[in-house]
């Protein structure tokens, strides 16, 4: 009869170090995370190394694996998305540290030692089998780019994997830079980090209890559940006024913005990252069991006023004065959440009318933006924008709050960034194409496949035919520049089919006719070559600058 054989907690060295196998099933759903998925992964894992004691366990969730008569190794029920973000993450530690010990040590997590029939640990889906093996697992995979003329043909999948192996490999450093933080998160890793393990004998029944557990899991909605909780410890004879005020509220932002506003008042209450749930935290930090009116007259109703007019300033209304509104719309491009907590707090504390809000949220706005562009880890992220609320409680306005300044390092990062061989396929590429439209005339809107698209004026692949091959005599000389920033630019659906791998004189008619601001500055250089790409590259990056007052 099928069972459950075992829970087991063990860490992630053990996990990858023994000898059985992990094999996705075939019909197990593709891989899904993105950037901001493993940068949270990463940036927690980062954040629990550098805390003091940091001896103690850090927990990365629950897996579920199970064998299959006459099929050998585990098939991964539950948990590939992480074991497979593992995997990229250990590859590139082991191709940053090539021919060093800590590559050695990671390819044991990897590849299986021995006379056995596999490889490697992971075994994907068929389909995924090759190309993970060429771009992850092969020693040297994770620097391997895909062929120009495969790019286009790349499932979701595999442009996942890819966009998850680059950011790791920007991150964690190139060469011998970074090596102790390299050495120390593989260390972590292996020694401080753990799962638990169900183990079936039944694959089939491994399925069956996941489908139960999932069917009968109650859908989290967080502000309800908040609400339920928050309510229930308050005094029987506050309850009644509060549900009123909290229905309130919800109606003015809907349920999910509520959800969100109840983050920012945790944050802005502690001053420090908390993971507990929302409401656990919130029913401790008011102390709402002796008195809801505290939080409920002096915070959620306010504070849902203010997060009110933020939205409303998105939308190109509201209280906020002009230029403020500005700032606040470009925050919403390029971060949902994370630059609404000192947001609030400037409310809340100056007003929306404050005659220094404008220069508030300017400041603010080029902080976030940097920051996304930098690559700052989120949870360093958050604590900027904490460092910021605690600024405007402290000091009189924004010239003398030290953390909305922009240091010579985080220039230095995003100015990397903006230069990158790989831009565009960048999560924050096309903001940075809007922002710069903006400020060349026009607003563009959204990217969006059936009107506004991004256009590589030298085409990816361009047929041996054509003139672009003069000035690129190379398909690395292509790969090299067709992703810069300098070669992007916006085009509707209609006249980017129509610009194909035309040659310059004639790609230079469509943009110039072009209803985007962006096409018609591109259309002003003569030749498109080499140096006209890293010309323009620098061109847009000091229009960036200036808008933010970072001119040298």
């Amino acid at each position: 009869m099928p069972k459950l054989i075992s829970v087991r907690v063990c860490t992630i060295g053990e996990l990858f170090s023994q000898s059985a196998h992990f094999r996705l099933p075939w019909f197990q759903r593709a891989y899904a995370w993105q950037t901001r998925h493993v940068a949270r992964l990463l940036g927690d894992l980062l954040e629990a190394m550098s805390k003091p004691g940091a001896g103690s366990e850090f927990l990365l969730g629950t897996l579920y694996f199970a064998t299959a008569q006459g099929q050998p190794g585990f098939a991964i029920i539950n948990g590939h998305q992480r074991i497979l973000t593992l995997t990229i993450l250990f590859a590139v530690l082991r191709d940053l540290d090539v021919d060093g010990p800590l590559s050695m040590q990671v390819a044991g997590f990897i590849s299986v030692e021995g006379a056995t029939p596999f490889q490697y640990k992971l075994s994907p889906q068929l389909r995924l089998a090759e190309f993970l093996r060429v771009h992850v697992q092969d020693a040297g995979a994770t620097m391997v780019e895909p062929m120009d003329h495969a790019e286009d043909d790349l499932s979701d999948c595999e442009r996942n994997i890819l966009e998850v192996r680059d950011f790791i490999r920007s991150r964690l450093g190139n060469g011998r830079s970074g090596a102790e933080l390299r050495a120390n998160l593989f260390e972590f890793l292996s020694h401080q980090c753990r799962v638990v393990v169900h183990e079936f004998d039944d694959e089939a029944e491994a399925w069956r209890v996941l489908n139960i557990e999932s069917d009968t899991r109650v859908e989290f909605d967080m502000a309800a559940d908040a609400k339920a909780t928050i309510l229930a410890v308050m005094a029987p004879e506050e309850r009644l006024a509060a549900s009123r005020k909290w229905e309130a509220c919800e109606h003015k932002l809907g349920p999910a913005r509520l959800g969100d506003l109840l983050l920012h008042i945790r944050t802005l209450k502690s001053r420090k990252r908390l993971d507990s749930p929302v409401q656990n935290d919130i029913c401790v930090l008011f102390a709402l069991d002796r008195d809801a009116s505290a939080f409920m007259d002096g915070w959620l109703v306010p504070y849902a006023n203010h997060y009110a007019v933020l939205e409303a300033a998105i939308g190109g209304r509201g209280p906020l004065p002009e230029d403020a509104r500005d700032s606040v719309v470009h925050l919403s491009w390029i971060d949902g959440s994370l630059w609404r907590t000192p947001a609030l707090r400037w409310i809340d504390t100056r007003g929306s009318f404050h005659s220094e809000g404008p220069l508030f949220f300017r400041r603010l706005e080029r902080l976030v933006w940097m920051m996304r562009l930098a690559g700052i880890d989120p949870p360093l992220q958050r604590s900027r924008m904490i460092a910021v609320a605690n600024d405007i409680d402290d000091v009189s306005g924004p010239d003398d709050m030290r953390s909305l300044e922009i240091e010579a390092a985080l220039r230095r990062d995003a100015t990397v960034k903006l230069r990158a061989q790989n831009f565009c396929k960048k999560a924050h590429a096309p903001a940075v194409l809007r922002r710069l439209s903006k400020l060349l005339g026009s607003d563009p809107g959204p990217v969006h496949k059936d009107t506004l698209t991004i256009e590589h004026v030298l085409p990816r692949n361009p047929p041996r035919n054509r003139n672009w091959w003069e000035h690129f005599k190379t398909k690395s000389s292509i790969a090299e520049h067709m992703h810069r920033l300098g070669n992007l630019t916006f085009l509707s659906q209609a006249d980017n089919q129509l610009a194909e791998t035309h040659d310059w004189p004639e790609k230079r008619l469509i943009l110039e006719r072009s209803a985007f601001t962006l096409s018609q500055h591109a259309a002003e250089t003569p030749e498109w070559n080499r140096q006209a790409i890293l010309s323009r590259t620098e061109v847009l990056i000091k229009i960036l600058f200036k808008a933010w007052d970072l001119t040298d």
